[in-house]
């Protein structure tokens, strides 16, 4: 090939690689951000001496959660995250900022996984996040946390299971545990009007295969609604 024609090649396509980024700015520095926490949060998970990694909470499911503890002193109140992801992505150890931010606050916070679509329906995922939610309320002493102001929190497909679990005591009551002890719950860009979801993805031209999937079918969309319920108002310490 011609130098000079290389040459023009060349050039233009850094023009256009400059144009891309210029239109594409805001979109590149949310990915780069997003970069460096991922990459801070493996760090803080790797060496952080306060943390209970891997812990099972239930022989029945084989599953772990990860327990993050303050530095210093007990009592503390806690609260149990359930990541979300569409129900069919992620792990526990992706959310490590979670804790890490949170226990600068003096909060012990409890990270669990669960098994994903397809490998397990909202029946089991729910069931395994009531385990982990029974293992937190009779163990969490043990990491300088008060089993009296345990709160849940989901985001996302986690703001659902969470709600379920928050509000119908059927899922605890399993473990011989009710919701009532529980003492708040607090969702995040959770999924909690299933037909609504259902008619905003059509309305976008989906589909929504893996919240049908998940849920069971659409026949199940209207009980798997997390249902307004009151909650006892977490003790003030001291």
């Amino acid at each position: 090939m011609n130098p000079r024609v290389f040459s023009s090649i060349g050039a233009l396509l850094l023009v256009l690689a400059g144009v891309w980024a210029f239109v594409n700015r805001g979109e590149i520095v949310f990915y780069w951000n997003l970069f460096q926490v991922d990459r801070a949060g493996k760090q803080f998970y790797a060496d952080y001496p306060h943390l209970a990694r891997d812990v099972a909470y239930s022989p029945r499911f084989g599953m772990g959660l990860d327990v993050y503890s303050p530095a210093e002193g007990k009592d503390h109140p806690v609260l149990i995250f359930i990541h979300g992801g569409g129900w069919d992505k992620y792990d526990r150890k992706l959310f490590a900022p979670v804790g890490q931010k949170l226990i600068e606050r003096g909060i012990v916070v409890v990270i669990p996984d669960y098994t994903l679509h397809p490998d397990a329906g909202y029946e089991q995922m729910t069931q395994e996040m009531a385990a982990a939610t029974a293992w937190t309320l009779e163990n969490i002493a043990q990491y300088g946390g008060d089993p009296g102001r345990v709160v849940i929190a989901g985001h996302s497909a986690g703001g659902h299971l969470a709600g379920l679990i928050a509000t119908d005591e059927v899922w605890l009551n399993f473990e011989g545990h009710t919701n009532q002890e529980l003492c708040g719950f607090i969702g995040l860009s959770g999924v909690y009007d299933i037909p609504a979801q259902m008619v905003f993805e059509r309305s976008t031209g989906g589909t929504a295969p893996v919240m049908t999937a998940v849920m069971g079918g659409e026949q199940n969309f209207q009980k798997l609604r997390p249902a307004v319920t009151s909650l006892p108002v977490c003790p003030r310490p001291g």
